[in-house]
């Protein structure tokens, strides 16, 4: 599995690099978040939960839901909304998960 970056959703705040434990995503010329070699990714998704504009996804094996699926994270008020999307956009499946209050220091 790897991360897919959406360039056009991309602002260029640099919050994917700073969490990406093995150094991998990187700025391109226009300052926008790439990742160049997409197999060495750990598949950890502290990527996918730290950018706050929706615009990386972790790429889903075929067994888990065929060839093109996604797995994007949305921030809510409590919690997070892990959302598999299809090949053609769809919404497949909606995990919530909330924020435990243990979690914050």
């Amino acid at each position: 599995m790897s991360i897919r970056i959406e360039k056009g959703k991309c602002r260029g705040c640099g919050a994917c690099l700073e969490v990406c434990p093995g150094n991998l995503i990187f700025r391109d010329g226009e300052g926008k978040a790439f990742i160049p070699k997409p197999y060495n990714c750990w598949a950890c998704v502290s990527c996918v939960k730290a950018c706050p504009f929706g615009a990386i996804s972790m790429e889903l094996e075929p067994e888990i839901d065929g060839r093109g699926g996604a797995l994007r994270v949305e921030k809510t008020a409590g919690g997070y909304d892990w959302k598999i999307i299809g090949r053609s956009g769809e919404i497949r499946r909606i995990f919530k998960m909330k924020t435990k209050e243990a979690n914050k220091y």
